[in-house]
């Protein structure tokens, strides 16, 4: 009976997250502040989507050189220093509401004129959000 039980809260989860990850993908909004940082938000006008609440976490596949070799913050100040799967904090903000990519002089481990990529997705109830970018350090 143990074992059922395990295997059914297995297979829900398993479930729960499968149906996650396959919501229908929207494109997210680059800002290029400058050729060394970008701001990653969910459209140009800086607002959030219906299925976004202001100032909550949400699960992110987050990958490319820039983690290591820039500064890739989230709304909340939050440094992201590893890829994979990680939690950020989204909130509706003036400049970026997803990360900023930082990669201008004495950021990060990058070596100047070096480009840099970043891909991320980001996932919500509804939808899930996704761009890949690339910067130059300065």
């Amino acid at each position: 009976m143990k074992k059922l039980i395990l295997l059914t809260s297995c297979y829900l989860t398993l479930m729960a997250c499968a149906k996650l990850h396959n919501n229908p993908t929207q494109d997210l909004y680059i800002n290029i502040k400058t050729p060394s940082m970008q701001d990653l938000n969910f459209n140009k006008e800086g607002k959030l989507p219906q299925d976004i609440e202001n100032e909550k976490y949400y699960d992110v596949n987050i990958s490319g050189s820039a983690i290591k070799n820039c500064e890739v913050i989230d709304y909340g100040d939050i440094q992201i220093k590893s890829p994979g799967h990680n939690k950020i904090f989204i909130g509706d903000a003036s400049d970026w509401d997803i990360v900023r990519i930082d990669c201008r002089k004495d950021q990060g481990e990058g070596k100047t004129k070096q480009e840099y990529d970043l891909n991320i997705e980001v996932y919500s109830p509804e939808n899930t959000y996704k761009k890949s970018t690339k910067v130059i350090h300065e």
